[in-house]
């Protein structure tokens, strides 16, 4: 009994009864407000797709080695251009001041791995070679950024 009035006591200390539906429901945020939400998350985004537009590159090392020439000449391809999706995001200048905004730059950021997928899986189901059984090939279909280690055994 003494904890939940010492929750309640820190709880009304920070917000007021008429605030809380303000908390939950974004839809009644003040112009203000929602102007800067789409502010945060058009910076998250460009922070994860530089990252991503960096890292995705230095997986065509591994795809040389682990695929053959023909199917890691298309992956580089893949990376490359997941790449410079990314980098578009991420040096993307444009403001971003409205959730509409903000909404469709996350569900471009979300796209790149997606269409990466969607593209590399039937490259790599389709070659049927003694590499696209290692743990590395699926990883390489899933995630333009990583890839299991060939020593990783999932049998």
């Amino acid at each position: 009994m003494r904890v939940e009035r010492l929750l309640t006591a820190l709880f009304d200390a920070f917000v007021r009864g008429d605030e809380l539906p303000d908390l939950i429901l974004p839809a009644s945020h003040t112009p203000i407000l929602q102007r800067r939400r789409a502010a945060m998350i058009q910076s998250r985004v460009r922070m994860v797709a530089l990252v991503f537009g960096i890292l995705t590159p230095l997986w065509i090392a591994i795809d040389v080695t682990v695929f053959d020439w023909s199917l890691a000449v298309w992956l580089i391809l893949l990376r490359l251009t997941a790449s410079a999706a990314f980098l578009a995001l991420a040096f993307d200048r444009r403001s971003c001041e409205d959730m509409a905004c903000a909404w469709g730059r996350l569900a471009a950021l979300l796209a790149v791995p997606t269409l990466f997928f969607a593209i590399s899986h039937p490259l790599l189901y389709n070659r049927g070679s003694t590499t696209c059984a290692s743990p590395s090939a699926p990883a390489t279909a899933i995630c333009p950024l990583g890839r299991w280690p060939e020593s990783a055994s999932f049998r």
